[in-house]
């Protein structure tokens, strides 16, 4: 029964060889509700719409722009990409809208919904995904002193990338990568760190194609992302 006071059960227990135990139980607190802090609109927002097909990806993106626009009108556009990309079963193919407010989501979504081109919406992949060989490159931080001094002594293509590196790395940041690495000191600062963090991925880059590696896709964190776009050719080492 309901009462104004916690509820307590005692609960005894004798066993057949003579061992009494005896417990009192109180009904658990009431839980205290947390306080919601509201997600904050970051300048762009990317909406993740999952399904087993191109035409479940289309319908969804179809019922999720017309509840945009009608019964979820209210409902902040952070919270329902926070909705869509983290509660929501992630099936075999996917499709995403990127947009930076809620005129443009809803403007994506009916789009991909039809099946037309608009900017933001990447529509799923079709094809058959093949595997292959992805270069992942870190960001500052992935540093430490005298790395890359043995690669350097004992690579020939390690070295001969840090030296065609040398000339440009110079010109541009104004120290030189092969004495850092050469004489194993350490590095401190932005201006320093990313260049040489960015001058390693290369050489290493260069050493891995020598021995038949050779990435097909490529993706970076932070200094890392400029390491991936000048190893794609979308950047020359100079830029």
């Amino acid at each position: 029964p309901a009462v104004d006071r916690p509820r307590r059960a005692g609960v005894s227990s004798f066993g057949v060889s003579g061992t009494n135990a005896h417990i009192i139980i109180e009904q658990a607190p009431e839980p205290e509700p947390e306080p919601t802090t509201p997600l904050t609109q970051p300048a762009v927002t990317t909406l993740v719409v999952s399904g087993k097909s191109g035409e479940r990806i289309a319908a969804t993106a179809g019922a999720l722009a017309q509840w945009m626009s009608g019964a979820g009108a209210e409902v902040p556009l952070a919270e329902v990409a926070h909705t869509l990309n983290h509660h929501r079963a992630r099936w075999g193919k996917f499709a995403t809208v990127c947009a930076r407010d809620r005129a443009a989501a809803v403007a994506g979504l009916r789009a991909l919904s039809v099946g037309h081109h608009a900017a933001g919406v990447v529509a799923a992949h079709e094809g058959v995904c093949g595997s292959g060989t992805v270069f992942v490159f870190s960001g500052q931080g992935s540093q430490w002193a005298g790395m890359g001094r043995r690669l350097l002594a004992e690579e020939p293509a390690f070295a001969v990338a840090v030296d065609e590196l040398e000339p440009v790395f110079v010109e541009q940041v104004g120290f030189s990568l092969r004495q850092v690495i050469a004489e194993g000191e350490p590095v401190a600062g932005d201006a320093r760190v990313q260049p040489v963090v960015m001058g390693l991925q290369l050489a290493l880059t260069a050493l891995w194609r020598s021995h038949g590696v050779v990435p097909d896709a490529v993706i970076g964190h932070s200094m890392g992302e400029v390491t991936a776009a000048v190893v794609s050719g979308a950047l020359s080492v100079r830029e």
